[in-house]
């Protein structure tokens, strides 16, 4: 019996490693495509196959090299280095699928116009603004017993399921799935379906006219999540998820459930998909789930025009080269909304909630010192860079409620000295720099018999770096905590510790920055140099930056604070600023992405970032993280250095 459980397992463990199941779905999916393709497989080394398909069989065997065959399927991240290194053109490959684990590339093939290409390369604007209208008009037309006009785009050859959901005044009051032989009749059954979705109140031609109109369309590439990615607690919120078992139970999650419905955790997530399809937990491991990608878009508020979504959220666009003026402009208006955000949701004793639910419309009034005096500095800064006392009116508020609130004790408390450090870095922001010493001096005696932390000690090393050429004992102090927090984290990277959140340690960036400026310290300098590719090396795709190493979970709070740290130096880490810059932006709350909020509650997300992907929380920390590093990007492009570094600001 031990020997054949052993047996199981390392078949098991052999199957993740190959990622024997997710090939064969591919396999599978790939033979009723095409009678026979090439595929180049990097899953454990580099080799071709070739699929063909039989009459009553799927034929895969090695093939010799090929040169641009049809299908790439690698490990995650790795096609980049194929394309540039082996035998593909990179610039005619679509990604079709990925994950953590997997990425599927296809050919494109030039001869075919692009409105006879796959849905799964895409669809152009024009295609989805004709589709959204399409379904509006279906819908009036049902409402008033008329024929609906016909439509020029969404007839591809092509079976296509589509997801249609419908939100008026920030309320979801239908959401439907349904399969058609086109994109066109799909839209039509689902709008017919939509009038009949008896789990929300009858729609109106009235609200037909106000409501947007969010249309997904469903990838057809189903590929089954491992045991690992089944085993994890965060889930990738821009994918499809589909459950199914043998009795012919089945359900589908898309990206839009998670702008109605909260989950603690994927285990949760997966649990009431596997209810909604009337399968009982019990048998929840053995049951099949398969993810896949979608195109999913919506109207846009104005109602001119179409945004594309990602998850929840626009989708992010970003260019590796962006004008200065054009990057400017978009930095001062991301800013101004996210300061404003900041300011309009003070409270009258003069703090700020931590945590704003934009769907309940709750507000957080608990005591939270620290993240209170770290939204006043990044008022501050907003209100210098834009010019406007109305930020800085807010700050000066706000610091007197912590001044008042906040209570020295001899025992060191975390939070305690972090709203010191904070506070000193306040005083920094209004030209107060002796106030400022005087801050640092106190916190210095809180940090020395403080436990580790590398934020609490990275944030102490910054603020008493800067006081450096004036004050040897904080200079030296200033070193020990940087060179302490750097061991650790060059222990993590030697360990490769995948738990470890990266976030704790950006602040390295600055503190070496300011220790080697004043010291002329060449060898600080490098090992700044050194913490700084690193973490551009391990940003994400769409300009995010990963939790922990290897994982593909973003959250804003941890991408802001990198990105504050990075935007020290604006010219030589344009590139991976911009990118970060672009996915922040993608988060902000705006007109367009508050579809899905009720209309009372909209006013107090409007400027705030998305937690994540999956959680539409604000976090006060988050949006004070973004505020400071657009204030340090529009210095660099100002000419200027960053004034949020006390350093600067005094010479």
């Amino acid at each position: 019996m031990r020997l054949m459980q052993l047996l199981v397992r390392k078949k098991i463990e052999l199957e993740e490693r190959l990622l024997l199941p997710q090939l064969d779905a591919f396999f599978r999916w790939a033979s009723e495509k095409h009678e026979t393709a090439t595929v180049l497989i990097a899953i454990d080394g580099k080799e071709c196959r070739t699929i063909q398909k039989t009459r009553d069989h799927l034929k895969v065997q090695a093939a010799p090299v090929i040169r641009n065959p049809l299908f790439i399927v690698c490990r995650n991240a790795a096609f980049k280095e194929l394309a540039e290194g082996f035998i593909l053109e990179a610039q005619t490959c679509v990604p079709i699928f990925r994950s953590s684990m997997l990425e599927i590339w296809e050919r494109r093939n030039s001869n075919i116009p692009e409105h006879n290409q796959p849905t799964r390369f895409g669809l152009s604007d024009a295609e989805k603004l004709s589709l959204l209208a399409q379904a509006r008009q279906e819908l009036r037309a049902l409402l008033q017993n008329e024929v609906a006009p016909k439509h020029p785009h969404g007839a591809r050859a092509e079976d296509a399921t589509i997801a249609l959901a419908i939100w008026v005044r920030g309320t979801l009051r239908a959401s439907i799935v349904t399969r058609g032989p086109t994109l066109s009749t799909a839209i039509r059954s689902a709008a017919k379906e939509a009038l009949h979705d008896q789990r929300f109140a009858p729609l109106s031609s009235d609200d037909v006219d106000e409501a947007r109109i969010e249309i997904t369309v469903l990838h057809d590439l189903r590929i089954p999540l491992s045991q690992r990615e089944r085993a994890q607690r965060t889930f990738d919120a821009t994918k499809g998820y589909y459950i199914s078992d043998n009795a012919g139970h089945y359900a589908y999650y898309l990206p839009e459930v998670l702008n109605f419905e909260r989950f603690a955790d994927f285990q949760q997530f997966l649990a009431r998909l596997a209810a909604k399809a009337n399968i009982p937990e019990e048998q929840l491991p053995s049951t099949r789930v398969e993810t896949f990608e979608v195109c999913d878009f919506i109207d846009s508020a104005n109602g001119q025009g179409v945004c594309t979504l990602r998850g929840t959220m626009p989708a992010a666009t970003f260019a590796h080269e962006v004008s200065d003026d054009a990057l400017r402009s978009d930095l001062t208006r991301v800013l101004g909304a996210a300061a404003e955000h900041i300011a309009s949701n003070q409270i009258a004793n003069g703090s700020f909630p931590c945590v704003i639910e934009p769907l309940s419309g709750k507000i957080g009034t608990g005591i939270d010192l620290p993240r209170t005096a770290l939204a006043a500095e990044a008022l501050l800064h907003a209100g210098n860079t834009l010019k406007n006392d109305v930020f800085q009116k807010a700050a000066d508020k706000a610091l007197a409620y912590v001044s008042r609130t906040h209570i020295e004790k001899d025992t060191p408390s975390f939070s305690r000295v972090l709203t010191l450090l904070y506070r000193g870095r306040a005083a920094q922001a209004r030209g107060q720099f002796d106030e400022a010493h005087g801050i640092a001096r106190t916190a210095s005696m809180g940090i020395q018999s403080a436990p580790y932390d590398p934020i609490l000690f990275l944030l102490a090393s910054s603020l008493f770096a800067s006081f450096g050429k004036q004050d040897a004992e904080l200079s030296r102090i200033a070193h020990r905590l940087t060179e302490t927090a750097l061991a650790d984290f060059s222990r993590t990277l030697e360990t490769d510790r995948a738990d470890v959140n990266i976030a704790l340690f950006p602040e390295l960036i600055p503190a070496l920055h300011i220790l080697s400026t004043l010291h002329s310290d060449r060898s600080l300098a490098v090992r700044m140099s050194s913490v700084t590719e690193w973490y551009a090396r391990h940003q994400q795709q769409d300009g995010s930056f990963p939790k922990s190493i290897g994982s593909p979970y973003s959250y804003v709070r941890g991408t802001a604070k990198i990105f504050e740290a990075l935007a020290i130096d604006g010219a030589k880490n344009r590139p991976a600023l911009t990118a970060a810059f672009a996915w922040l932006k993608s988060m902000q709350y705006t007109e367009d992405s508050t579809f899905f909020t009720p209309e009372a509650q909209r006013n107090v997300a409007l400027g705030g970032f998305r937690y994540d992907m999956s959680t539409p929380d604000i976090w006060l920390d988050a949006t004070s993280h973004v505020v400071i590093g657009v204030c340090r990007m529009l210095d660099h492009l100002n000419g200027k250095n960053p004034t949020t570094l006390g350093i600067r600001a005094r010479e």
